[in-house]
């Protein structure tokens, strides 16, 4: 008995050993054939799943490699607006496989608010990653945001474009601290451009930007997953922990991996408020029915935001469609008109109203303030409408002005337009507002951003002038 005992653990210890010998021999042949050349992926931070971050904070990009415990030298680049930054690494970690690394960096303190695209070196191999930071002054506790979803349709002869840059400018103007999409965010065909044609039109976009995916990605899912890298994700934004899902692969679900992540997540959102974005409504003929509620409930979820119906709808916790109040305790799962004109539907039963529009929320601290568009004007917030897109614009009457009309009526306030002028003129001020930054533009130009009140279905004209000598 004890000899065959012996010969099964001398048996067990050659055959580990043997693993062991065979896996270095693997990996010196793969090296020596030349097959084992390094390559390394940035997992975090990316577009869409971006890093939000104040000027001299410290954050961190994750990557794996094709070889472990792989120890290049690492350098690290960060683009924008005011050029090229190459930031100081404070730390390497590395997971116990040696396959994961994570690279702590530190922001300086003179790096300028905005979106960044972010570059990382490894000796000669090189990794870029668009819009992956975005720096932020601070994280105030009354936050606004806009979402959306169901994009109007790129690469439709231009009009999808148009519509698109309309909804950004629009955004733009809106100023808010960022901005969700619900998931559609491409239509029809990938392999024409289009992911392309989103890409450089969220460069355009002001504020930072957290894309969920819906069921039109997966007509095209290895070009979303290239531009965008996750299915599901966590971006937290000062005492908000936003959380995306993908409820598109076909099943229109959860799946029990992605559940157990998302209990988890919830759990370990500490002091932060958590808000979810899902394309499908948790309830519904299609909904989302494995969306864990009792963890989302005594998390203290406010909010669950939803696309996909293309009309706003309302549900509470018990999966009953309101239509008397967005008031109630949370958590309120929200389904938003779809952004774009493609297939829009009424949103109330014997309604043939339509829309195109998203949804401007406010928060104070955790609670809910606004979410609602009063769309028939009688003082009171409607219960489920979302705010219609096309509203309010800025045109150019004359250089160094701006028109900004706010056709919504309700007042909106630190709204932001920007007016272009020589940089090589005298020092300007606006007539109205105040200046917050001046950012460098075309050649010879530069842009002043102003930041005004704007009363309710207003009409405002912005002049720069000469500061006056003192």
């Amino acid at each position: 008995m004890h000899a065959v005992e012996a010969s099964r653990r001398e048996s067990h210890t050659t055959s580990r050993s043997g693993l062991i010998a065979l896996t270095l021999a693997t990996l010196i042949a793969v090296a020596t054939l030349g097959l084992g050349s390094p390559r390394f992926v940035v997992l975090r931070p990316h577009l869409g799943a971006l890093a939000i971050a104040r000027a001299g904070e410290s954050i961190a990009i994750e990557v794996t490699t094709s070889i472990p415990f792989w120890r290049p030298e690492w350098r690290v680049w960060v683009d924008g607006p005011r050029g090229r930054r190459e930031l100081a690494i404070e730390q390497v970690e590395m997971n116990l496989r040696g396959a994961r690394q994570r690279l702590l960096v530190a922001l300086p303190d003179d790096l300028g608010v905005g979106g960044l695209d972010l570059t990382v070196e490894a000796g000669a191999l090189r990794r870029y990653r668009p819009q992956a930071l975005h720096v932020v002054t601070g994280y105030p506790q009354r936050v606004r945001f806009v979402q959306l979803a169901d994009l109007p349709v790129l690469g439709d002869q231009g009009s999808g474009e148009a519509a698109m840059g309309s909804l950004i400018d629009e955004i733009n103007l809106i100023a808010p601290d960022f901005v969700l999409f619900t998931g559609d965010v491409i239509y029809g065909d990938p392999e024409d451009g289009r992911y392309q044609v989103l890409v450089d039109l969220l460069h355009r976009l002001e504020p930072p930007a957290i894309v969920a995916p819906g069921n039109h990605e997966y007509k095209g899912w290895s070009r979303y997953l290239q531009h965008f890298v996750e299915p599901w994700h966590v971006v937290d934004f000062g005492h908000l922990r936003l959380i995306s899902l993908n409820s598109g692969h076909g099943r229109d679900q959860l799946t029990l991996t992605q559940e157990r992540w998302l209990v988890e997540t919830l759990a370990d959102s500490g002091d932060r408020t958590p808000i979810v974005q899902v394309h499908h409504p948790p309830f519904g003929p299609r909904g989302v029915a494995r969306l864990p509620l009792a963890a989302l409930r005594d998390t203290g979820c406010p909010l669950v935001l939803s696309g996909h119906l293309h009309h706003d709808a309302l549900f509470d916790i018990d999966g009953r469609q309101r239509s008397d109040s967005w008031q109630f305790p949370g958590p309120r799962f929200a389904v938003t008109t779809a952004a774009g004109q493609n297939d829009l539907r009424p949103g109330s039963p014997g309604s043939t109203e339509t829309y195109a529009g998203y949804r401007l929320i406010r928060m104070d601290g955790g609670e809910v303030v606004s979410m609602t568009y009063d769309r028939n004007g009688d003082g009171e917030r409607d219960a489920i409408s979302s705010y219609p897109s096309g509203l309010i614009r800025v045109t150019r009457p004359a250089p160094g002005s701006a028109l900004v009309e706010n056709g919504f009526n309700e007042a909106l306030d630190r709204a932001r337009v920007r007016i272009e002028a020589p940089a090589s003129g005298p020092r300007l001020r606006a007539d109205r507002g105040r200046i917050v930054d001046i950012l460098p533009s075309s050649a010879g130009e530069q842009q002043y951003v102003v930041e005004i009140d704007l009363p309710a279905e207003s009409r405002t004209v912005i002049t720069l002038i000469e500061e006056s000598p003192e």
